[in-house]
């Protein structure tokens, strides 16, 4: 087998058209013939290139509103035959199937259409069958075809024509191929992803593969002696955030940006504050106005708050962003910022303002979630959003009065983005004291006790949430001794009578939903 390939014939499919003149070009010099489908061939022939249509060798013209212009044996059958193998070279010759050598195809920008929300009709017609079936076979091929993907090769493509006097070397084509099957890869990724987002039912693959670009090197990882870098397709969050001010975004910036808006998408009719420390909603409260939701958010543990990330569901106004600067914050995320607000927190000179559309920073994420695992991977569906009142049942002889209720409420869907083991008390609609992270559950119980004597919290009249069961009724009683009325957790356990019992005997009220939330991310 020769270590090059010549030339003979080129068919050219390009949506973004800029630099295949010049390539084009250089293949007639080498007499090598192009081929070129619809809008392609008008600009080649404009641009002085001789050029067959794709519908002269076809026979049919584009159908379907241009869906099927190449999907054609005469095109497949001149990209996939085997030079070498004497039956293909037969079968073309019979059908009158003649080579193709090079496919210079750039996909439909189906990413372009995500990034600027069109809509779904427009975003399914940019789905690309054609060019992704013609690059698969040319990279299928590419001990005989070169396949060209990306404008950004056609200059060291049309250089290794000129040195190789129109032919390319074998080892070229492989590296071509490999890029190309990167490039479909990455394409149907984001085309799965766009239809798992919009009503496709998520389920855990048979298989799981991922090829996702490099989008930005991060300054280090999780530790300034690790590397970290931003992956993905372009689309989706945290893509869709807009930097306006501070300095780059870091690898525990990213995590704590992601827990922010998990939690915040659990209220999204809700005026609603979410401080992040580490990971952890430590703060989450309702307001009257932004600036209270805010202030009252920063209350709930005003300590772990400082260098904390703020999330936000409204525009800050001046007032909101004024309140923001009194404590050393690292980001802060919102749907926009007002003028004023902007000129009052640049003044933070490396303080990160990150604006995101209502929409995106409120969609619930609906997708696969995983983990590394030493050389393996976890993953799992999405929590389901469950542990409302439907699935409420009252166990004690008390029932909750109407603000425990909304309290409760409250304070379960905070607690659905909180470290196991997490419990939290909570009243009025903020969070007054969590406990996360811990290895009982009576520890978190102290825990979250401890942080919130500390802020000067009454624990009075509060609810406590717990993401499991509690084996014992220690938790209860401690709830209770500081003033705690009313309980929701899981149920469960071998124990249930036991904390049943103890509610009972102390004046609270306990709700189960049967919906453990533990998290050990």
């Amino acid at each position: 087998m020769s270590d090059t390939v010549r030339i003979r014939r080129a068919l050219f499919s390009a949506y973004t058209k800029s630099g295949i003149v010049s390539l084009a070009k250089e293949v007639v010099r080498w007499k090598g013939e192009v081929i070129a489908s619809g809008g392609t061939a008008d600009v080649l022939t404009e641009g002085g290139v001789p050029v067959r249509t794709i519908e002269s060798i076809t026979g049919v013209g584009s159908l379907f509103g241009g869906r099927v212009k190449t999907l054609h044996p005469k095109i497949h059958g001149g990209i996939l035959f085997r030079r070498d193998e004497p039956a293909d070279v037969r079968a073309a010759e019979e059908a009158g199937i003649e080579p193709i050598d090079l496919v210079v195809v750039n996909l439909y920008p189906f990413t372009s259409a995500l990034e600027r929300r069109a809509p779904e009709d427009e975003t399914i017609e940019l789905i690309d069958i054609g060019g992704p079936a013609m690059v698969r076979a040319a990279a299928k091929n590419h001990a005989h075809v070169a396949v060209v993907t990306s404008p950004e090769d056609y200059a060291r493509v049309q250089a290794a024509l000129n040195q190789g006097e129109g032919r390319l070397s074998v080892k070229l084509l492989r590296e071509l191929a490999a890029k190309a099957f990167r490039v479909t890869s990455e394409y149907d990724a984001a085309i799965g992803e766009y239809l798992s987002r919009n009503g496709a039912s998520v389920e855990l693959p048979n298989a799981w593969s991922v090829h996702l670009p490099l989008q930005k090197e991060l300054r280090y990882g999780e530790n300034p002696s690790q590397k970290g870098g931003l992956y993905g397709t372009g689309v989706g969050f945290p893509f869709e955030l807009e930097q306006l001010h501070g300095k780059e975004l870091s690898y525990n910036n990213y995590l704590d940006l992601a827990c922010g808006r998990d939690t915040i998408a659990e209220f999204q009719g809700e005026l609603t504050a979410v401080v992040i420390k580490h990971g952890i909603p430590c703060g989450v409260a309702h307001g009257e106005s932004l600036e209270d939701a805010y202030v009252r958010a920063r209350a709930g543990d005003s300590l772990s708050a400082f260098g904390g990330v703020v999330t936000l569901n409204r525009v800050v106004d001046d007032a909101t962003a004024t309140r923001l600067n009194e404590t050393f914050l690292e980001v802060v995320l919102a749907p926009g910022f007002a003028d004023d607000a902007l000129e009052i927190l640049r003044k933070k000179k490396n303080r990160i303002l990150l604006r995101c559309p209502s929409d995106a920073l409120l969609r619930p994420d609906t997708g696969i979630r995983g983990r590394f695992v030493g050389q393996g991977v976890l993953l799992q569906t999405p929590l389901a959003a469950r542990g409302g009142e439907d699935d409420w049942n009252v166990v004690t002889k008390r029932s909750p009065d109407d603000g425990e209720v909304k309290d409760l409420r409250f304070a379960w869907r905070v607690l659905r983005n909180i470290r196991s083991n997490g419990v939290m008390f909570a009243k009025d609609g903020q969070t007054l004291g969590v406990g996360s992270g811990q290895t009982s559950r009576i520890d978190a119980v102290e825990s979250a006790i401890a942080k919130a004597t500390r802020e000067g919290h009454s624990l009075a009249g509060s609810v406590l949430v717990s993401d499991a069961f509690f084996p014992f009724s220690d938790s209860v009683e401690r709830a209770a001794s500081v003033g705690a009325t009313a309980v929701l957790q899981p149920g469960g356990s071998v124990n249930d009578k036991e904390s049943i019992e103890a509610c009972d005997r102390l004046g609270l009220t306990m709700v189960t939903n049967g919906f453990r939330v533990f998290s050990h991310g």
